[in-house]
């Protein structure tokens, strides 16, 4: 008799073959579309920090987004620079030469040295030659590039000061030849020190960089300095030229800077108050030197309309006290900073001797918060004033217990 067979049904085989399927699938293609497909998606993006800070159950966070107080007149803040030389000096410095070697001509020809030296086409040079014998009348030339330029017939133990035709910017090639010099059948040139001396200027230029802070660029920057020296002078912020002086006086000097260059010194960012930074450069020209005295970048704050706030406030009821963390950005005119709750009508200060960047933390009564109720929350207004300017970040309300 023949065995008999269990038959698997089609729809098992079926099921059988499309887990199969999956299962490779999943295999083959990149692991976080597999697990996406599995799983789901999963995200561990972040938002802004004033949105996803960490706050325990019950507890408040808000963030403040304007200034608080105002300023009724006009303001200056002066950043200092200081006192500094600028100069243009002119130093001395060997470039190429040769010690001690002997040049000879006959009949058959002469002989030569050549001295290899980069060079500046802006700047000077000289050929120093110390020469401590001779045999014959020898004819001593010099060339620069293939150009004669000088041509001597020297004499033993003399030395030899030349200034060179103007040299190429890169590699130059300085040769010394001696050359036959009349019916002599043999001459010779002995030398102790052969060098080349370059005499470049030193453009002692100054630069300085300052940070100010800006409100909003609202405002005005004005450089004040006073060049005490002679020759020209350029002054800039940021690679562009500010003012140009020749020979100017002992007198102390302003200049505001363009629109065009605080605009673009301003950093970008969120907040009201941004940094501005520049680059001030006291550039001088050959034969001149400066003394820069007492220099200092000023903003001109303009009058700022006072302000005040007042935010609403839900944090959970306590019958212990609760911690209120006051964050200050910056603090632009110091000044008293008032709280106001309502209803409860208590009034907190954080005097301008105490006021500080950064965290301002003020211990609440549980009265002080109490007086409305809702879901189970106290409830509220805080009304915050300055006599001053300051950019807060936050306000935080956390229960101690």
């Amino acid at each position: 008799m023949g065995e008999g067979r269990e038959r698997i049904p089609a729809a098992v085989i079926l099921i059988i073959f499309l887990i199969g399927a999956i299962v490779i699938y999943l295999i083959t293609i990149p692991q976080p579309v597999a697990y996406s497909l599995v799983f789901g998606n999963f995200s561990n993006s972040h938002s802004s920090t004033n949105a996803t800070l960490a706050t325990q159950p019950g507890s408040y966070y808000y963030a403040l987004t304007s200034y608080i107080g105002g300023n009724p007149s006009t303001v200056n803040t002066t950043y200092s620079v200081g006192t500094f030389s600028a100069s243009y000096d002119e130093y001395n410095s060997t470039v190429g030469g040769a010690t001690t070697f002997t040049l000879t001509s006959s009949i058959f020809g002469s002989s030569s040295y050549n001295i290899q030296f980069n060079g500046l086409s802006a700047d000077a040079y000289f050929l120093a030659i110390n020469i401590t014998s001779v045999s014959g009348t020898p004819k001593l030339s010099v060339s620069l590039n293939g150009n004669s330029f000088y041509n001597t017939l020297p004499a033993g133990n003399e030395q030899i000061l030349i200034k060179l035709p103007q040299a190429v910017n890169g590699r130059n090639t300085l040769s010394i030849y001696n050359d036959l010099n009349g019916l002599a059948f043999t001459q010779a040139i002995s030398f102790s020190a052969v060098a080349v001396t370059q005499m470049a200027g030193n453009n002692d230029s100054h630069y300085a960089t300052v940070t100010a802070l800006t409100l909003s660029g609202l405002g005005n920057y004005y450089l004040t300095y006073t060049p005490i020296g002679y020759g020209n002078l350029t002054v800039s912020a940021n690679g562009y030229d500010l003012a140009e002086l020749t020979n100017a006086s002992d007198t102390p000097m302003t200049v505001m800077l363009p629109s065009y260059v605080v605009d673009k010194a301003i950093g970008t960012g969120t907040s009201a108050i941004l940094p501005a930074t520049f680059n001030l450069g006291f550039v001088v020209s050959k034969d001149s030197t400066y003394e820069i005295a007492n220099t200092g970048l000023t903003y001109e704050m303009p009058e700022i309309t006072p302000n005040s706030v007042t935010i609403p406030y839900s944090v959970k009821t306590s019958s212990g006290e609760y911690v209120m963390t006051f964050y200050v950005d910056s603090i632009m005119e110091p000044g008293d900073v008032s709280l106001g709750f309502y209803p409860s009508g208590r009034i907190y200060q954080i005097s301008s001797a105490n006021l500080v960047t950064g965290e301002n933390i003020i211990i609440l009564s549980n009265s002080s918060l109490a007086g409305a109720m809702s879901d189970g929350n106290y409830t509220g207004t805080i009304s915050i004033s300055s006599t001053g300017l300051v950019i807060p970040q936050y306000l935080e309300i956390k229960p101690t217990s």
